[in-house]
């Protein structure tokens, strides 16, 4: 049997030391599970971490990326970065995006350099883009029309808002979901949701100590299925063939 991937945020980057906090437990946790992870990289210590991560654990792969906060060093390093051994189970290039409490110029000059670096290596972009700022997803949405990455696209991990969910997934765009976001209540998460179509869904965690558990996964299914009215086995089965649609260098254990 196919199993589920989700995208994990184990990292959480430090966009004044450039270092990144990490969770051991958690990765061995996820690690030792039934699920496949890809680890997301944004400075240069996480994209470490994460092809670390994916050298010593069969279930893990990584994507590499800069955080548009964390700018200062690192973006020259991915090509070079891709040009080295073992790095086979980078599966995107990300996360990068905008994020307007950064130099909004320089964020859209590392988004295109990395739209370039993801074509070059035909491998999906990671986006990152405050879902709390309306502009700041529209200037990721305007970079999208001009310089369309080759082999597809996702925003992360943020409650996108609703009026540009549409226009995203015109464009072929994939919107990832995480337990986190879909606590109910929560600004936007599940009107956006309701929008997204069936084959634009991924999951992700959404915190350095979820471990993506058996009964996170249940409760994060019902809430999803609740919401679009369907099955909650329908959830993760859409789960599973959209990564692997997005992701296709990913070596689904079975």
């Amino acid at each position: 049997m196919t199993k589920i991937t989700i995208m994990n945020n184990l990292f959480k980057e430090n966009r004044n030391s450039g270092e990144s906090d990490f969770k051991h437990e958690t990765a061995e946790k996820v690690a030792s599970s039934d699920i496949n992870v890809i680890n997301i990289g944004g400075n240069t210590e996480s994209n470490r971490m994460a092809l670390a991560l994916s050298s010593q654990y069969e279930n893990m792969y990584a994507t590499v990326g800069i955080h548009p906060l964390c700018l200062n060093g690192g973006l020259s390093e991915l090509e070079d970065l891709m040009q080295t051994e073992g790095t086979e189970k980078i599966v995107g290039i990300g996360q990068t995006g905008i994020d307007s409490e950064g130099d909004i110029v320089k964020e859209i000059a590392a988004v295109h350099k990395s739209i370039e670096l993801a074509d070059k290596c035909l491998l999906p972009l990671i986006i990152h883009a405050n879902g709390r700022d309306v502009y700041a997803t529209e200037v990721m949405i305007a970079i999208l029309k001009e310089h369309r990455p080759k082999c597809g696209f996702v925003f992360h991990c943020y409650q996108i808002a609703p009026q540009l969910v549409e226009i995203i997934t015109a464009m072929g765009g994939y919107i990832s979901f995480s337990p986190k976001s879909l606590i109910p209540g929560t600004a936007n998460s599940l009107e956006v949701l309701k929008l997204v179509p069936f084959n634009r869904i991924l999951l992700e965690t959404s915190s350095l100590e979820s471990d993506f558990s058996t009964e996170e996964r249940e409760i994060l299914f019902e809430t999803m299925a609740e919401s679009i009215g369907c099955n909650p086995c329908q959830i993760e089965d859409l789960a599973k063939q959209n990564a692997t649609r997005l992701f296709p260098k990913l070596v689904l254990r079975r």
